[in-house]
Order: structure tokens, then sequence, then C-alpha cells
């Protein structure tokens, strides 16, 4: 059989798409299905302090581009805000270290459902070198099947 051009090769697609489009489906399904019904958490949990300066600069960010808006007349000032959330998603994912070693620890986010429609995210910090996983409680209480 000669090799299909792009209109030919592009019909056989769409017919082997019509023809086994319940079989993807399936397929699909059960794969998300099977990969959110078991979240493995991989250390024992403990509770970790979090730093509190990133509340107070992320509400006195804006008041700060107001009152320079106000007294110098220009509108420049208003990137202070978006810069200051630009360092906290940082000093969030990026910058945290381990309490114990103080080696920079690796993100896990766990997304959980509250309601029927409702979803969390919940972030955990993970030490390969402690063996801990870390909970600072920032996004919210940790789960009940979570706890150590």
């Amino acid at each position: 059989m000669p090799p299909a051009t792009g209109g030919e090769a592009f019909t056989l697609l769409v017919n082997f798409m019509t023809n086994h489009h319940e079989e993807i489906q399936a397929k699909l399904r059960e794969r998300m299905e099977g990969s959110s019904k078991h979240i493995v958490q991989p250390f024992p949990t403990l509770s970790m302090k979090y730093p509190r300066w990133p509340i107070p600069a992320f509400f006195l960010s804006p008041l700060v581009a107001l009152g320079l808006n106000y007294e110098f007349h220009t509108y420049w000032f208003w990137t202070i805000p978006g810069c200051v959330m630009v360092i906290l998603i940082c000093q969030q994912r990026l910058f945290v270290r381990c309490p114990q070693c103080s080696r920079r620890l690796h993100v896990r986010t766990v997304r959980q459902k509250i309601g029927a429609y409702q979803q969390e995210d919940h972030m955990y910090y993970d030490c390969p070198d402690c063996k801990i996983t870390w909970d600072p409680h920032v996004t919210g209480p940790a789960p009940s099947h979570y706890e150590p």
C-alpha cells in the first residue's frame, strides 16, 4: 500500500478516532481515576513554622504604592505590588529551607476534595536528607488522612 497523503492520513485518523472513541475515553478515565486514588505520603509529616512577614508585605505594598502615587502623580509605583507578589511566590516555592538541616526543600502539592464541586491544594515540603515532610499549614489545616 502506498504512503497516504496529508488529506488521506487525516481522514484515516478521523475514522480511527470516531470508531474507537469510547475505548479511548475509557482508557483515559481509568488513568485519571487510578492516579488520584492513592496519594502516598513519602515521609512522616511534621508541622513547620512558616515566616509571617509575607502577610504584612502583601497588604502594605498597595498602600505604599498608593502613597507614592499620590505624592509623585505617576502610576509607575503600582508595579511595586506586582514585584512583591513575584517575590512572595518565589519565596513560597523556591527558597524554603529545612528547619533541621537547612537544605532546600522540594515542594509537593496535594489536591483534596472539600465538597462535591470544590477542591483545595495543600502544599507540603519534602526533605530527602532528613526524610521528613514539613507541613507549614499555610494553605489550610492538614487533611485528617495525612496526620502522622
